[in-house]
């Protein structure tokens, strides 16, 4: 078979490549590229994984023209026929290429723009700028819609509503990438200030205490905390009372609850623990806690007021 008689078999199947490249903004060179069709068309690649056969391009050329939603014995079933169909136009091509011969050269269209032109002639004609996104969106919409026949003012209005649509889902992309950055820089703002508090916190008196977080283990009346102890003297403390009370979301007093913690830390040494608080209300919304060694010297840190502590709601457990 002759080059020319082999591009005019695989016709349809650079038309569709070139049409999905278009459609998402790669060059012509890469027009053709296996990745594209594999993405688009998965299930081509699974009965046919040879992309060189003419069975795995017929696969494509079935699934553009609208056969998304067939079974797979249904598409490889297509896929036959077209095959078949594909077969005798070959044969035909050849035939009429060696009658051609006698006469005058064969030419067949090689480039990606003659085969856009020559199966889109409409899309040339109503936007022969090949560059405005009018023109792609028009071979887009000519493509999905397989044999359609369009007239000029539907074709046009199809466009123009593919195009409406594909600016709405693009300010919806914007504006989700806009929220996303937003809520990370909140995010990163209260990590910093968090931070800080943590710091100062661990450098303030002779025993550095923080609440790295907290929440409401078992059945929800579990008070449990990740705490950072801090010795700050130049003496070894050891076993740590840590007492907490509790508050409701309207601020009432709820539970008061304590743990000891047998541990020691020499001089300068910080530590992190999660310690188990029993019981408190069910309804406690807020926690304020301090912490104290048992061992001398004893050393004790004022309780934070119930407004400056965290909520649970925002806070939860890991």
């Amino acid at each position: 078979m002759t080059a020319a008689v082999a591009a005019a078999a695989n016709f349809r199947a650079q038309i569709i490549a070139a049409c999905l490249a278009a459609s998402v903004g790669l060059s012509v060179a890469q027009s053709t590229e296996p990745d594209i069709l594999r993405k688009a068309y998965p299930l081509c690649f699974e009965l046919y994984p040879d992309e060189s056969t003419v069975e795995n391009k017929a696969c494509i050329e079935v699934v553009a023209r609208g056969g998304r939603g067939l079974e797979r014995e249904e598409l490889a079933a297509q896929v036959r026929e077209l095959v078949d169909e594909k077969g005798r136009e070959t044969r035909e091509a050849a035939s009429r290429e060696q009658e051609a011969a006698k006469r005058a050269p064969g030419q067949v269209p090689t480039s990606v723009r003659e085969l856009f032109r020559r199966a889109y002639p409409l899309c040339f004609e109503l936007y022969p700028d090949e560059s405005t996104a009018e023109h792609i969106a028009c071979i887009e919409v000519s493509a999905r819609m397989g044999q359609t026949e369009f007239q000029r003012e539907q074709l046009a209005a199809q466009v123009r509503e593919f195009l409406n649509e594909k600016d709405k889902a693009t300010r919806r992309e914007q504006e989700a990438t806009r929220r996303a950055r937003e809520e990370a820089r909140r995010e990163q703002e209260a990590t910093r200030k968090r931070n800080e508090a943590r710091a100062e916190a661990l450098s303030k008196e002779r025993l550095g205490f923080f609440v790295d977080r907290w929440w409401l283990g078992g059945t929800g009346v579990v008070l449990l905390a990740r705490i950072t102890l801090q010795n700050n003297s130049t003496v070894r403390m050891a076993d740590f009372r840590v007492e907490c009370r509790t508050y409701g979301n309207s601020g009432t007093a709820l539970s008061a609850t304590s743990s000891v913690l047998y541990e020691a830390l020499a001089p300068k040494e910080r530590r992190t623990f999660e310690v188990n608080l029993g019981l408190v209300h069910p309804q406690s919304a807020r926690a304020a806690c301090t912490a104290a060694p048992s061992s001398p010297p004893r050393v004790s840190q004022s309780p934070n007021p119930p407004a400056a502590v965290s909520s649970f709601a925002e806070t939860p457990a890991a």
